[in-house]
């Protein structure tokens, strides 16, 4: 009777997706249009349109570690930094001993997101001033950063190289600071050809070459620069072009060295207040020599926070600094084995056993998985955790963050909790749907190569998605 059912279900589905089906061979006759749907209180896969063949995720990979960090992690998970002194502090202020900054690698520190009111310079104005006021002008010792060991590099290996030296691409570090990014001022207000002037670089990073190689385009072409050369490199390359007609136009690249850059700055800055110290050098897993006194205690907001901000606005950064705290608590650090064992405790393997995974954040075009996959993994993490709301994890579509734009002509947009992705020649979808009649439905929607516009695919997505909203 079950299966009569999910047959019933199925056909049902099927009819009414007919004209989806005609414009799925319009809009992806050459590439890959890979479609998974499952009714979360069966599992049951309703709707699979070439749901098992492997396919570039983007950014909706990003769900699987940002969730599972929910279980691993726990949901009031904090990243936190501790910044404390070791030795004895004598009345006229110096400090026999060690001051040390212990970082967690939360990529929420110094982020203007988080704390608008705080640039980097006042991050650490602020941060010199807590050891002036702990009553420390002197330290007989080091300034020592302590981190975690660097197990996975910062940048997976098949992120594009016109990618790397971008924003978005800083990746995770053993400390980060300032989301990792640094902002570079253009003049573009000559003519079109010519090379707009850099005005500023802020913050100033020590050592930094920029090669400018990039030309003024009409004003209605917006950024089109593109950032080269990756971690550890100080000499960026910029290419591509910028609209004409601005004063101060920004585009924002990577910091080679995240931590570099925090022990310049700090030396600068303690400087900057008299306070004198022997050395300041950065440590891996730095054990205090002597009892510690407490100066301040850095938290991120908590995790449940962060996967919903990650998952809003597709925050790269954070979405594979969850995934290097994974790995740390996991002790994996290859990626493809902490997928392995995330869906191992799903029960999902040996049924999906083809996939290869790079990264956290999804912005490796080698990254290969099935939507059928991806909306299992939806399903059985669903009923696993009934008490926490999707909203609590995902955008919704039409009135959230990177699916603002999803159903905005829709005067009565379907209920659904989304994730988008997109990068060269990919777009993806990925959530859930909640339907008129309250039924949930995971949904993994995913675009490989097709030759149809960005504008086409979307549409299809939403005409297909809104048919489930009403008639299920």
């Amino acid at each position: 009777m079950r299966g009569f059912i999910v047959l019933l279900l199925w056909l049902s589905v099927f009819e009414i997706h007919g004209q989806v089906n005609n414009d799925l061979t319009e809009i992806c006759n050459q590439g890959i249009l890979s479609i998974s749907v499952r009714e979360v209180s069966t599992g049951e896969e309703i709707y699979s349109h070439q749901s098992s063949k492997l396919i570039t995720p983007a950014s909706i990979l990003k769900i699987i570690p940002t969730f599972e960090s929910v279980d691993i992690l726990g949901k009031e998970f904090r990243f936190k930094s501790e910044l404390f002194y070791e030795g004895e502090l004598s009345t006229d202020g110096t400090l026999a001993g060690n001051l040390v900054f212990q970082s967690d690698g939360d990529p929420t520190l110094a982020s203007k997101r988080i704390d608008t009111s705080d640039s980097i310079q006042t991050f650490f104005e602020k941060f010199t001033r807590l050891i002036k006021n702990k009553g420390i002008h002197c330290i007989d010792g080091n300034v020592i950063i302590s981190v975690n060991p660097q197990k996975i590099y910062p940048q997976a290996p098949g992120w594009p190289a016109n990618d790397l030296g971008n924003y978005y691409a800083a990746g995770s570090w053993s400390l980060n600071v300032n989301e990792n990014e640094f902002e570079i001022h253009f003049d573009t207000r000559k003519a079109i050809g010519e090379k707009p002037e850099i005005n500023s670089i802020l913050p100033n990073i020590h050592g930094l070459e920029i090669i400018n190689q990039l030309a003024i385009d009409k004003a209605d072409t917006g950024d089109q620069a593109y950032i080269f050369n990756g971690a550890y490199s100080f000499t960026k390359v910029i290419n591509g072009t910028l609209p004409q007609g601005h004063k101060n136009f920004i585009i924002r690249g990577a910091i080679p060295d995240p931590p570099l850059f925090f022990k310049q700055e700090l030396e600068k800055y303690l400087n900057n207040v008299n306070i004198a110290f022997n050395k300041i050098e950065i440590v891996e897993n730095y054990i205090p020599q002597s009892t510690t006194e407490k100066i301040k205690t850095y938290e991120s907001p908590s995790l449940i926070d962060i996967i919903k901000l990650t998952n809003t606005e597709s925050i790269n950064l954070y979405a594979d600094a969850i995934f290097n705290k994974l790995a740390e608590k996991l002790e994996l650090y290859n990626p493809d084995k902490i997928y392995q064992h995330i869906f191992n405790r799903h029960d999902l393997l040996p049924s999906h056993e083809k996939y290869h995974l790079e990264d956290g954040s999804g912005l490796s075009p080698l990254n290969k998985i099935s939507t059928s996959l991806l909306s299992e993994y939806l399903v059985d993490w669903s009923k696993r955790h009934p008490d926490i709301g999707l909203k609590s994890l995902l955008p919704i579509a039409g009135k959230e963050g990177t699916v603002t734009k999803v159903f905005r002509n829709y005067k009565s947009p379907p209920s659904v909790f989304l994730k988008s992705g997109s990068m060269n020649m990919v777009q993806s979808y990925a959530g859930y749907i909640v339907s008129k009649k309250g039924n949930i439905y995971s949904i993994a929607f995913c675009a490989n190569y097709c030759e149809q516009t960005q504008v086409d695919i979307l549409h299809t997505f939403e005409k297909f998605t809104n048919d489930i909203y009403l008639s299920k």
